[in-house]
């Protein structure tokens, strides 16, 4: 199942994403917003995934990576089957930051697995690079 470009928390999240660059403050409140605004699990995942880009700090990113995740498994459908190798990904590199590195190698092999599910093209591609790079960060630990 696509995300829905019609869901207001999807639409609000992604208008902020594209002003992000220019933005960034202006960004930072929409995604808190959205994360406000959340209905249900799927709108919170999507939400919590925006908001840990923009924390300060590696346990603040990594709460929110975690949050990110544990709300799009309580989804219970395909809605999330699209970014949970993203989501994994980025909970790997928080773990990652924290010095948490066993995590991190289980996160982006969780990560690397469900990149496989994800149809060809540059989205999968992207992900599958990030594990790549990831991996041998993780070498060299």
């Amino acid at each position: 199942m696509a995300i829905d470009p019609e869901n207001p928390i999807v639409r609000l999240l992604g208008e902020a994403a594209a002003r992000e660059a220019v933005d960034p403050d202006a960004a930072a409140g929409a995604y808190l917003r959205a994360w406000e605004m959340a209905t249900d699990d799927y709108e919170a995942a999507m939400a919590a995934h925006y908001v840990a880009r923009i924390q300060p700090s590696a346990e603040e990113r990594h709460h929110w990576n975690a949050t990110a995740l544990q709300k799009a498994l309580a989804v219970g459908d395909d809605r999330v089957a699209g970014f949970l190798a993203s989501l994994h990904l980025n909970l790997g590199r928080s773990l990652e930051d924290l010095g948490r590195i066993e995590e991190a190698r289980t996160a982006y092999g969780i990560a690397r697995d469900a990149a496989t599910e994800l149809p060809d093209g540059p989205y999968r591609s992207t992900i599958e690079d990030a594990v790549r790079r990831a991996t041998i960060r993780m070498g060299r630990l």
